[in-house]
């Protein structure tokens, strides 16, 4: 009678992971994961985890399709961000629904290849039976979501946004739990990508060594007190800032602002997309600072800033001297995306 009470109560904590906590959900996404082991097989990144029993598991059952079309696709995107691509696949039957629009991924690769690259996923994971896959690595997949969701509990790094955005998000955030991946980023263009599932806001969350308190050899989520806030923070950051500033985003776009720092920026042809994005991660990481700042120490959010400007832009220190100075003793009576004029006035101010 014990063991089968020990059993339900264990059935019940996995489960407990992968269903809805609160405003966020902590789930390793299949369609994120196949469209990463696609990437990997391709070898367009080599992932966190070298040697792992996971990276072992992925080898041996694709052994046999490193020679799949769809590797071939892979190559000639430009980067790992396609991911969110995987959005797109219906399981189990793998159906696709093909997005009228792909976000800003069909501004920067032709959306043919983009469908093509869907289409033939799924060829693939056909093919391969990649569900069987999935269904055989469960135990790992909620022993890694349990990680982070512990964690998420501990520190309330959500709450902290909450608390400073004064304005809640109108989606439920989707921890996307990626043993494959390789980049930590939010998905700001669901609605688009896959309107079906526009209640989620995904943030891909990879294994890292430099996020985690002792190095691992095996995927492991139980990030570090400063990394799981920081990462949170700045990710989440940007879901907010896509949603609050839509009532202001024809004049940020047409805002004229350059630095050291910014004319890295060139992923669209388009001069305001590319300030935008740039705009994007300013407000993301100085709202990060300024949380470092408040919640972890004066040291470590001074540390951040420093590495920022080192980058060549002062931007980063006058948004957050903005938000001290203008907006955190007053949030709750204007909350951020009332405060956002002041923002971009000073971006305008600083562009002349």
């Amino acid at each position: 009678m014990r063991s089968v009470i020990i059993t339900i109560l264990f059935f019940c904590f996995c489960q407990c992971s992968r269903q809805s906590q609160h405003n966020y959900v902590v789930e390793v996404h299949k369609g994120t994961e196949l469209l990463h082991i696609i990437n990997y097989l391709a070898g367009v990144y080599s992932p966190a985890v070298q040697n792992s029993s996971y990276r072992k598991a992925v080898d041996e059952w694709f052994v046999n399709f490193k020679d799949h079309p769809v590797l071939d696709v892979a190559r000639k995107l430009p980067y790992n961000d396609f991911v969110d691509l995987g959005w797109c696949i219906q399981f189990p039957d793998y159906s696709i629904t093909f997005p009228e629009k792909y976000g800003y991924f069909d501004q920067i690769v032709d959306k043919n290849l983009l469908a093509n690259y869907l289409t033939l996923s799924t060829e693939f994971a056909k093919a391969s039976d990649f569900m069987s896959f999935f269904d055989s690595q469960e135990d790992n997949y909620s022993k890694w979501e349990n990680q982070f969701l512990t964690r998420l509990r501990e520190e309330k790094p959500l709450q902290a946004l909450g608390n400073f955005y004064q304005i809640p998000l109108r989606q439920k955030i989707y921890f996307s739990i990626s043993p494959m991946g390789v980049v930590l980023r939010a998905n700001i263009f669901q609605a688009e990508i896959s309107p079906e599932n526009k209640i989620y806001a995904p943030v891909i969350i990879p294994f890292d060594n430099r996020f985690i308190d002792n190095e691992s050899k095996e995927p492991n989520f139980k990030y570090s007190r400063v990394s799981l806030n920081n990462n949170v923070w700045h990710e989440v950051s940007h879901l907010y800032w896509e949603y609050l500033n839509a009532p202001y985003r024809d004049e940020i776009l047409a805002l004229k602002y350059a630095d050291s720092l910014s004319i890295n920026f060139k992923t669209f042809e388009s001069d305001a997309q590319n300030t935008y994005s740039y705009i994007h991660e300013i407000i993301a990481d100085a709202v990060t600072i300024f949380l470092k700042k408040k919640y972890i120490g004066v040291e470590e959010a001074e540390e951040h800033l420093s590495l920022n400007e080192s980058y060549g832009s002062p931007l980063y220190r006058k948004v957050v001297n903005l938000i001290e100075n203008e907006y955190w003793d007053n949030r709750e009576k204007i909350n951020f995306q009332e405060f956002t004029p002041q923002i971009i006035a000073l971006i305008k101010e600083e562009g002349q």
